[in-house]
């Protein structure tokens, strides 16, 4: 009713409470005509005079529940109107999914048949490139929305071409399906990972393109194909478009010795070989390539990274202290989506270990050393030999002598008749000492082959050495 009326003896009067209720009609009297005048009115109710406070209380509560019905009713059927887009995404999804009833299976098609021409039907996974660490410091509700940004975004750029449709599942993955050749689509593709690039910047996207379906019935095989496409971003990158047809695995299996790999890799860190520690990482990474999944391409890497620090604890070297990590740390490596990203990480991990490694084996090298010289210097009045120091160090004379070549520029030998020169210089400045005798303590028997290498390194002779200092 457009406006509320009360019926008395002195005929329509106006009625202070109807005017929140336009249903109500009170009359009193004559109660057929008022029924009737009610009815005509399209009245809910009417009470006769004189009215009981009680009943006018319940008649009001009647009409109050039922406008209050009415409205809720009005309401869910907005809600409903609104919201049958997204439960007609989600049946499809569980459709594609092969997660919906046999029952609701013939429902799901029915929008993607509509799409369906003469070019037929291709699904597209988008996924946005390491999303999950790069959101990692916002909460649930945070990612959602930062997730739903660019999901709305790439929901307009589907509805700017009609023959587009587009959805996402709870993995924050979009689905988009297309109706169009399969060049344009691989086109449209591209141009998305360009536009994503502009206005998203530093985010990426990689998208999958399965193949095509000439019917809805068929668009599960392509979904299918789409999603195993998008599986080889693990081993083929981000950041890129990756067709249903793209190359899978290589054909030439590579085994590799991982206990011999970590083992020649620790002995090249040692050296701060960073080359040949590169080159047998990408030896690692090329085996890799055959795991079919990111488990197994982790616990790999995990097991190779266990024996280089069993190797490295042989030489009295603990890795995990050294790069302040702890074994759990390496999970680390499941955050990232690509082989590329693992090794990227892994060569950087790996060049730090090295250089302090080097570092800290030149340290302990220097010590050597230096210990070596006090030792010689404190002998150089006895028979002193490399193989009777690298003895008395603990090692073989070879290594020894390399290593004293690396750490002082010259060899074991020209080192001590250098150090023996250096003390008959001190020695000929004791006017007491003949030289001959400095000769024989400096373990010269041949007065002749003691002044010619003295002469050799110290410009002169003993005899005109005396002179110049005027002994």
């Amino acid at each position: 009713m457009v406006a509320c009326a009360a019926y008395g003896g002195s005929g329509v009067q106006n009625f202070a409470h109807a005017e929140f209720f336009p249903e109500l009609a009170q009359g009193a009297g004559g109660s057929q005509l008022y029924a009737k005048q009610a009815i005509k009115v399209n009245a809910s109710a009417y009470m006769l005079k004189p009215v009981d406070d009680r009943e006018l209380y319940d008649t009001l509560s009647q009409l109050t529940a039922k406008l209050d019905a009415e409205r809720s009713m009005e309401e869910s059927g907005t809600q409903l109107r609104e919201a049958l887009p997204y439960i007609e995404k989600e049946l499809v999804l569980s459709w594609l999914e092969g997660s919906a009833s046999p029952e609701l299976a013939p429902y799901a098609a029915q929008p993607l048949q509509l799409l369906a021409g003469e070019c037929g039907l291709t699904a597209l996974l988008l996924e946005i490139d390491d999303l999950e660490w790069r959101l990692n410091h916002l909460s649930e509700e945070a990612k959602s929305e930062a997730f739903s940004e660019m999901f709305l975004t790439v929901q307009k750029w589907c509805d700017e071409k009609e023959a587009l449709y587009c959805m996402h599942d709870n993995r924050r993955r979009i689905v988009v399906i297309a109706s169009c050749e399969e060049n344009r689509t691989a086109e449209l593709a591209e141009e998305w990972l360009h536009r994503v690039r502009e206005q998203f910047a530093p985010f990426t996207v990689t998208i999958a393109v399965g193949s095509t379906a000439q019917r809805a019935d068929g668009l599960r095989e392509s979904y299918k194909s789409a999603k195993s496409a998008l599986k080889e971003k693990l081993y083929l990158g981000k950041n890129r478009l990756i067709l249903h047809s793209a190359p899978k695995k290589p054909q030439n299996r590579q085994e590799t010795d991982i206990n011999a790999a970590a083992e020649a890799m620790f002995h090249d860190m040692l050296q701060y070989l960073l080359v040949a520690v590169d080159e047998r990482l990408e030896s690692l990474f090329r085996q890799l390539d055959w795991y079919e999944d990111k488990a197994a391409i982790v616990n790999l890497i995990v097991h190779f990274i266990s024996r280089l620090h069993m190797h490295g604890e042989q030489w009295n070297e603990n890795l995990y202290g050294l790069l302040d990590w702890e074994y759990g740390s390496l999970g680390e490596l499941y955050r990232f989506e690509t082989l590329h990203d693992m090794n990227a990480w892994l060569r950087k991990r790996f060049f730090e270990l090295s250089e302090l490694l080097y570092r800290k084996q030149q340290k302990q090298n220097r010590k050597i050393i230096d210990s070596i010289l006090a030792f010689v210097d404190i002998r150089l009045e006895s028979k002193i030999t490399l193989k009777q120091v690298a003895e008395r160090f603990g090692f073989s004379p070879n290594y020894l002598g390399q290593l004293f070549k690396e750490e002082t520029g010259g060899h074991f030998s020209d080192y001590v008749i250098r150090a023996r020169m250096r003390k008959a210089c001190e020695l000929l400045l004791e006017p007491g000492l003949k030289i001959y005798e400095i000769a024989d303590r400096m373990g010269y028997k041949n007065i002749l082959y003691f002044n010619r290498q003295f002469k050799q390194l110290v410009g002169q002779t003993p005899g005109d050495y005396r002179k110049a200092y005027k002994v």
